[in-house]
């Protein structure tokens, strides 16, 4: 007969595989469009309406992370799980087909939506099965699976590219979703088998056993949920919100227009400039995990943590301004070097900062807010960023993400105090 210990492991690794593949899914049937874009005949697309078609997307999924997580919070994750990732199969399977530039901006705005209905529900069965170092171990392999998803976009977009049969990209995405959602099935039922109601009883409010091993284990206490407002002005999920929102935008800001940038100012093909960006994903592996450790291991602390991010950010993209045409593989450096710490800063805020609210009963509904806000930054960029080099200058514009990654900073340094009082006040 097995251990419990071998039980709690084994269940641990199948939460773990099982978000991993979603999250790993998410990102291909969300990036499948932009990843390819250069790819796109201007007489198909411009750089405008790819711009339009990119926001939308952005706006739908930031206002829908709010539904999705004050949902989360109220009925089954799994059920907004599943019904997010057959809505999303079935935009990317329309796309190729649809000719109309407004129809394209609706559909990728239902897609959108339909992808904010994974990551609050994702933190909200994680912290409901696990806590402490398990949990920041599950949020660091999901994060990670993120990054290796952009390694598969970038890669399999560039492949695409080059073949000039850009439509493929979607017909991938398709297909992996479809395999996720079969895995989901078959996981979610071996977990409900091995832990039967845990997920009821957590969204009922009452005692929930975690899975750790027996020398860790321990009930969780039913939280007691408390006014939502109480809780963003105790906290100073305020200035959260506006950190959040400044690293989305430097996110997609960077990461959408890098291939485009490397392309117009040093005259790479289209298909070398779209692989250029599989060096963010590999030095954001490092990232994630570089943020793993210092959350566990060394600061213990996310405005800390952020702040020593993005001041490294704020550094390389004011290097990357003054010198934006000095070398591609100088500009590669400082790009690829600014998102990692971003992508890191963003598993520090989205990831490990929600599980802060268990005790309040609002871990969903945080993950949502936080992760809205974020994409309100990222709808401005993807708009932004094309405008400001129509209107300036590449210069100017990499200049302004300097700018936003010290408001960053300054938002870190508005909320120290009181988020370390919080911290105080939410002590296991």
């Amino acid at each position: 007969m097995r251990s419990k210990k071998t039980k709690a492991n084994d269940s641990f690794t199948l939460i773990s595989v099982l978000f991993c593949l979603l999250y790993f899914t998410s990102y291909m049937t969300r990036k499948s469009f932009s990843a390819v874009k250069l790819g796109i005949p201007d007489s198909v697309l411009t750089d405008v309406q790819i711009g339009y078609i990119g926001s939308a997307l952005f706006f739908t999924y930031g206002a829908g992370q709010i539904v999705s997580g004050l949902l989360g919070d109220r009925i089954d994750p799994r059920k907004l799980i599943f019904c997010g990732l057959g809505v999303t199969t079935l935009c990317n399977a329309a796309f190729p087909f649809v000719t109309s530039v407004p129809l394209l901006i609706v559909l990728w705005a239902i897609n959108g939506f339909a992808q904010a209905l994974f990551w609050p529900p994702i933190v909200k069965l994680m912290t409901i099965y696990l806590k402490g170092e398990r949990y920041t171990k599950a949020v660091m392999s999901v994060s990670m699976a993120a990054q290796i998803a952009l390694l598969a976009v970038y890669a399999s977009a560039a492949l695409f590219v080059s073949l000039t049969a850009w439509k493929g990209m979607f017909a991938l995405s398709c297909a992996l979703a479809v395999i996720t959602g079969v895995g989901l099935v078959f996981g979610f039922r071996t977990l409900e088998r091995r832990h039967p109601n845990a997920v009821r009883d957590a969204l009922a409010g009452k005692t929930v056993e975690m899975i750790d091993a027996p020398d860790e284990s321990e009930a969780q206490p039913a939280p007691k949920k408390e006014g939502l407002w109480r809780i963003i002005l105790s906290s100073g999920l305020l200035f959260v919100f506006v950190m959040t929102a400044t690293v989305g935008f430097l996110r997609d800001g960077i990461e959408e227009w890098m291939s485009t940038y490397l392309y117009t100012t040093f005259t790479l093909e289209a298909d070398l400039s779209t692989l250029m960006n599989l060096f963010m994903p590999v030095f954001g592996l490092f990232c994630v995990r570089m943020a793993a450790v210092l959350h566990l291991r060394i600061i213990k602390d996310e405005m800390r943590e952020v702040t020593v991010l993005m001041s490294i950010c704020a550094a390389a993209t004011l290097a990357l301004g003054l010198f934006h045409t000095l070398h591609p593989v100088f500009s590669i450096v400082m790009i690829v070097l600014s998102v990692g710490c971003i992508h890191a800063a963003n598993t520090s805020l989205t990831c490990y900062l929600p599980a802060r609210f268990v005790k309040s009963g609002r871990v969903s509904t945080v993950s949502g807010l936080v992760n809205a806000f974020t994409y309100v930054g990222s709808t401005i960029a993807t708009s932004a960023v094309p405008w400001l080099v129509q209107t300036t200058s590449w210069q100017a514009t990499i200049l302004s993400w300097c700018a936003v990654g010290l408001a960053c900073l300054a938002a870190c340094v508005l909320i120290g105090r009181t988020w370390k009082r919080f911290l105080k006040q939410n002590e296991d």
